[in-house]
């Protein structure tokens, strides 16, 4: 039967009698009882919950990548791997390993010392070249001078992961330190990138960069506003690069963001002056690099590569800033030195 005939055959009584029933059931004083209203707040609001949480661990599960194979890595990107803060840290681990599985290295920071105790363990220990480039990307022409002094070898992967911060409030952070860290982290950073863009697409093979970014790109944090907006930047740009790139022909430069959270490093602890020194529960910087590196050969765009913090993405997506920005200010207050 049509809806028009079923519509025709409803008479002015029936619908007055279907009004005045569902009127009735509404005014029930007996639906809602104590029993009714706590069956009423499970299923609107628990059940939904928690097949949002199994769908969000599905889909982690489903979306992580597994080990790549080291042999097949190689072959396929060649050339060397270029590591920008290659000194300590998540710089020196990916030096290390992409080291460990064949590719000769440029190690790059602005401390000779320590790249050359870096250099010397790798050379060591797997055999195969490095280059020392000194460089300082919080300055203008840092980026251009690395791209130039390595002009002359085939870079397949870029590991763009020189980076600093600070905690403290805006007000007591030193102008020439904040147009520093935005040299550093956004604009060198961009800049490096485009010039590697550019000389991989002739490489006429696959190649990859990757761009340390940070979990607390996520949202506004008071306390450490500089550092965050500055990775937000990053983690926006290198998000849009990589979709330009993996579109357009010849379409053989992926760009991976790693988006880590709290790890243990050296960082940390200058960042905070010391009040964040390496916490029990952080992720190490072994298992930060390497997971971006396994993101990179399966095409991810973005990689947080521990699941606590993914999750804790996912969540944050869901909180109002004024939440966010409450708890972080709360959070962080005591990290760094203050000026009141």
């Amino acid at each position: 039967m049509s809806l028009t005939k079923i519509f025709n055959n409803l008479s002015l009584s029936s619908l007055t009698s279907f009004g005045r029933s569902l009127f009735n059931k509404i005014c029930d004083p007996n639906l809602y009882t104590k029993e009714n209203i706590l069956s009423t707040v499970l299923h609107s609001l628990v059940v939904p919950s928690l097949i949002f949480i199994l769908c969000t661990v599905v889909r982690r599960k489903l979306s992580k990548p597994g080990k790549r194979d080291a042999k097949y890595f190689k072959q396929t990107y060649g050339g060397w791997a270029l590591v920008t803060g290659a000194s300590s840290g998540i710089g020196s681990d990916f030096a290390k390993i992409l080291a460990s599985e064949g590719f000769n290295v440029v190690l790059t920071a602005r401390t000779e010392s320590s790249l050359k105790a870096v250099s010397e363990e790798i050379e060591n220990e797997y055999g195969v070249e490095t280059r020392i480039v000194l460089a300082d990307l919080s300055k203008k022409d840092g980026a251009r001078e690395i791209h130039d002094e390595v002009s002359d070898l085939d870079i397949g992967i870029l590991i763009n992961n020189a980076g600093a911060g600070w905690f403290g409030r805006v007000r007591d952070e030193d102008v020439e330190h904040i147009e520093n860290l935005i040299q550093l982290n956004c604009t060198s950073m961009a800049v490096l990138t485009q010039l590697f863009v550019n000389s991989m697409r002739k490489r006429n093979r696959p190649s990859g960069i990757i761009i340390t970014s940070s979990l607390g790109s996520y949202g506004p944090m008071p306390n450490t506003a500089t550092y965050t907006a500055a990775k937000a930047f990053a983690s926006r740009f290198g998000g849009a690069t990589s979709f330009e790139e993996s579109n357009d022909t010849p379409g053989n430069v992926h760009i991976t963001v790693l988006e880590p959270g709290a790890t243990a490093t050296k960082f940390a602890v200058v960042a905070t002056s010391g009040t964040l020194n390496n916490r029990p529960g952080m992720a190490t910087s072994a298992h930060v690099a390497n997971q971006a590196l396994n993101y990179l050969a399966a095409g991810k765009i973005y990689c947080i590569p521990d699941d606590r913090d993914y999750y804790f993405s996912v969540v944050l997506s869901f909180i109002p800033y004024s939440f966010v920005l409450k708890s972080t200010y709360n959070r962080f207050k005591s990290f760094g030195a203050k000026k009141d």
